[in-house]
């Protein structure tokens, strides 16, 4: 029966995953090309994501048994939240902005112009890296971890830097 329900669990996170996918391809008009590169790139992340946050909840759980509460606790608000509070792509700019976010700011965020948003024909990587940025935000929200504090922190310890150090090279 767990198995069963796990893979339940799977497979919704998976059909919620491409309609994330279909958002951010249309939000930045991603042509059908880099689409391919953008979906790799997500989906090795994903599954790194993934990788760190099973060790990290089997660590708990074992040296806390009492954690499964608090992981069913977050399985049924999280459910409540993709219920009651599904996102159109209008709410999900405005989620952006009560984060103190916007487009052109998160482009500024992993070191790019913001003002060459809008020509990326002739730049490939600039979609590729905001694309990559904002599908790792919203795995970081869907995986209950407050985009805001992350964003902070970037912000704080200026990996921007690093961003931008590397965003020339060949992806």
């Amino acid at each position: 029966m767990e198995y069963f329900a796990g893979y339940l669990l799977e497979k919704s996170l998976a059909i919620d995953n491409v309609f994330v996918w279909l958002m951010i391809f249309a939000a930045f008009a991603i042509p059908p090309a880099l689409q391919r590169k953008i979906l790799l790139y997500g989906v090795l992340g994903a599954i790194v994501l993934r990788t760190i946050f099973i060790f990290i909840g089997a660590w708990f759980v074992q040296e806390f048994s009492w954690v499964l509460y608090i992981f069913g606790a977050f399985l049924v608000c999280d459910r409540f939240y993709r219920e009651v509070l599904y996102m159109t792509y209008q709410e999900f700019q405005i989620e952006l902005i009560k984060i103190g976010l916007t487009i052109k700011e998160l482009a500024t965020l992993i070191g790019m112009n913001p003002n060459s948003i809008t020509n990326y024909k002739s730049k490939e990587i600039i979609p590729l890296n905001l694309a990559i940025t904002v599908s790792l935000i919203s795995s970081l929200k869907s995986n209950g971890i407050d985009p805001e504090l992350a964003i902070n922190e970037v912000k704080r310890n200026h990996f921007k830097d690093f961003l931008q150090s590397n965003k020339n090279k060949e992806i």
